[in-house]
């Protein structure tokens, strides 16, 4: 299986981290794909930066990598909404055929699975209560796109215990 994973040139975090992740997924590879990002604001210009053009022409360089999913591993629709993921996800799948998510949708989607209403930052397995980080929540998410099980992933979290299809609803 081979993810494809967007992010903003100055993310330093992610494949590393995603590295960490897939190494525990036997066949599983990860892509990235970056874009220009050099300002996080609400000006006309900040937000410029995440406009679906810049960033399907991403996914479509990304793409030809041959990956099975792609995801924006970003959390603007945090600020820019839920229906602005769902239409760069419409514009990425209709560009290159691939199936796409993105982290808020992720998100979405396992407090969907979840229930949950709110979230803590207290440590998972010291309080049992769910931590979502947004990189381990985009895996899910790609994973639950492509169907794929998460569980021997359970190591990072109880997230990865959760199936992915109690949280998906149509796009």
């Amino acid at each position: 299986m081979r993810l494809g994973m967007l992010t903003p040139l100055s993310n330093t975090v992610l494949e590393p981290m995603m590295a960490a992740l897939a190494a525990d997924l036997p066949g599983t590879s990860v892509h990235f794909g970056r874009f220009r990002v050099t300002e996080i604001a609400l000006s006309e210009t900040a937000l410029g930066q995440f406009s679906l053009a810049r960033m399907t022409e991403a996914a479509e360089l990304l793409g030809h990598a041959r990956v099975d999913a792609i995801a924006w591993n970003g959390t603007s629709a945090a600020w820019l909404g839920f229906a602005r993921d769902e239409a760069l996800c419409a514009a990425i799948q209709s560009t290159t055929g691939i199936p796409s998510t993105t982290s808020v949708l992720a998100f979405r989607d396992l407090f969907r699975a979840t229930g949950a209403r709110r979230i803590a930052p207290f440590l998972e397995r010291e309080f049992g209560l769910p931590v979502y980080v947004s990189i381990a929540a985009t895996l899910w998410g790609s994973l639950a796109l492509l169907g794929k099980d998460a569980r021997g992933l359970a190591a990072w979290g109880s997230m990865f215990a959760i199936s992915p299809a109690s949280g998906r609803h149509a796009r």
